[in-house]
């Protein structure tokens, strides 16, 4: 989301598209939303190893000055229904990796999201999801579907801000490096990360700010992005779907009523020893109906 200070503030959008000389991780933050409240971040400070050349995308991209937009169209091999975006961040004080309190005392809720590499989830203090453009009050954006015709893409944005004020005693540059990415949160393949487009935000004090987007790719967002939500999740009590998870969830379920059904069946018919032998056959045809049924 977008941050300006400390005080929320709706995105706006900037037409202007923008190429960096170097590339960096992100993450979803709220300098967006810190800018605002409406941005999500992913490693910043942290240099991508990708070439520029490399970044060729045109399912996923991010393009703007000033504000930066993340767009995911969906391809013909998508069956996702819910297309959102988790953005993971960095931030760095002249050069060096900090914690987000150590940048602003206002997000030190986020140093324990923080991984031991200093990437995090880019979100704002309440939200439950670790979405961009999820189902939290302060989420924002159209969420994606690719089993509509034609497709829904996925969209949001983000206006990162850093006020001269909120530099530390000593420090004069600022840079929050960002990776967004479009992930599959329900449908057949849910749990899958479509793609990701790595952009930054630029603050030397006393002079003007700069964003600069490095290009987009598919697949995997990496482990460090990963190793950021995997820590978001398990200290917000969030469950991220993953590949197969409706299946299981159709076993489980299936074979739960499939048991009682045949427990009590096999009891009319045989006493205690058809109940236990219809509760194990009921079980077992409930969770191979249930798994088809949730794929």
């Amino acid at each position: 989301m977008l941050r300006l200070g400390n005080n929320p503030v709706a995105p706006q959008d900037c037409s202007v598209p923008a190429r960096p000389a170097a590339k960096f991780i992100g993450e979803r933050r709220e300098s967006h939303r810190r800018a605002d409240v409406g941005g999500h971040g992913d490693y910043a400070a942290v240099p991508l190893s990708t070439p520029l050349s490399d970044y060729s995308v045109k399912a996923m991209s991010a393009s703007g000055s000033g504000t930066i937009t993340s767009t995911y169209n969906p391809e013909p091999t998508d069956k996702s229904t819910k297309i959102v975006f988790i953005q993971v961040m960095k931030e760095s004080l002249d050069g060096i990796a900090s914690k987000p309190s150590v940048t602003d005392p206002a997000f030190a809720y986020q140093d324990g999201d923080t991984t031991s590499d200093l990437n995090h989830v880019d979100y704002v203090s309440g939200e439950r999801d670790p979405y961009y453009n999820g189902d939290d009050a302060g989420d924002f954006g159209t969420k994606g579907d690719a089993t509509t015709k034609p497709p829904v893409a996925a969209s949001t944005t983000d206006t990162p801000s850093y006020p001269d004020g909120n530099f530390p005693a000593g420090k004069s540059n600022l840079l929050y490096e960002f990776r967004t990415a479009a992930f599959s949160a329900a449908g057949a393949d849910q749990g899958t990360y479509y793609g990701y487009a790595d952009w930054t935000y630029a603050k030397a004090k006393g002079g003007p700010a700069a964003t600069a987007v490095a290009g987009s790719k598919t697949g995997d967002p990496g482990s460090k992005f990963k190793g950021a939500v995997a820590l978001f999740c398990s200290n917000h009590g969030f469950v991220l779907p993953t590949l197969g998870g409706s299946k299981l969830g159709g076993a489980l379920v299936g074979a739960g009523v499939g048991g009682l059904a045949g427990a009590g069946v096999g009891a009319l018919v045989g006493g205690p020893l058809g109940a236990v032998a219809g509760g194990l056959i009921g079980a077992g045809l409930g969770a191979i109906i249930g798994a088809v049924a949730g794929s």
